[in-house]
């Protein structure tokens, strides 16, 4: 179990379990690693990620797994957030393989799982064909990980999403009647991918959770579920 990837629609209490957990592994003297954006000052963090994105999109080990990340992407309507997802796989791709190679306990709030399905948005998956491409290449870190599937109800899932100061804007501006349809095609892009690896014979280790509970019971839960796996 060398990486932790936490997976749930938004409100799920993905990041509330995940702080909690490394909290936990730093007061136990665990070391782990956990990814995270650059914080240089914005023309320098975008130079590099043009300089990391060339790097990685014309590296011939990286070809087929650009492809495949393109191909799920005309899909849909163009979108530079789209694209830029798809740099964010195969960035964090490479990144993992070598974590994975140093023997590091990796935590992911947001992992190659939610990426994918980020791609997706809120429309449906049109063609299984090249998710199931995709899967086949980013194997060598999905048998890796462990994924802590958070489950919730619609309902308080969008009421927490409602509430939450760095989606609140973007949030309300979206007609109530459009809310739970998104949300519900949200999670089952997450399912469509988890059966994607399953019909794959990808091994997959998943500890679905229920996060509507108060969040010491939720983390007591998954603490036993994480020692038993």
């Amino acid at each position: 179990m060398k990486i932790i990837e936490f997976v749930g629609i938004p409100g799920a209490g993905k990041s509330t379990l995940a702080v909690r957990y490394k909290e936990d592994l730093k007061k136990r003297g665990v070391c782990f690693k956990e990814s995270r954006i650059n914080k240089h000052p914005k023309i320098i963090r975008r130079t590099l990620k043009i300089i990391r994105a060339i790097h990685i999109m014309c590296s011939p080990l990286y070809w087929k797994l650009n492809f495949n990340l393109l191909c799920i992407t005309m899909q849909y309507p163009f979108s530079m957030k789209r694209l830029h997802r798809c740099y964010l796989i195969t960035e964090l791709f490479v990144q993992l393989k070598k974590d994975i190679k140093n023997n590091q306990q990796i935590v992911l709030e947001e992992g190659l799982v939610q990426f994918i399905t980020s791609i997706m948005h809120l429309e449906p998956l049109i063609q299984s064909k090249a998710l199931k491409a995709l899967l086949v290449e980013l194997a060598p870190v999905l048998l890796e990980t462990t994924y802590i599937d958070c489950q919730i109800n619609y309902g308080i899932a969008i009421y927490r999403t409602s509430q939450r100061g760095s989606m609140r804007n973007r949030f309300d501006r979206m007609p109530e009647n459009l809310r739970l349809p998104a949300f519900e095609v949200k999670r089952a892009n997450i399912d469509k991918v988890f059966k994607a690896i399953k019909e794959l014979d990808i091994e997959r280790r998943v500890i679905m959770i229920n996060t509507e509970s108060a969040p010491d019971k939720v983390y007591n839960e998954l603490c036993v579920q994480l020692k038993n796996t």
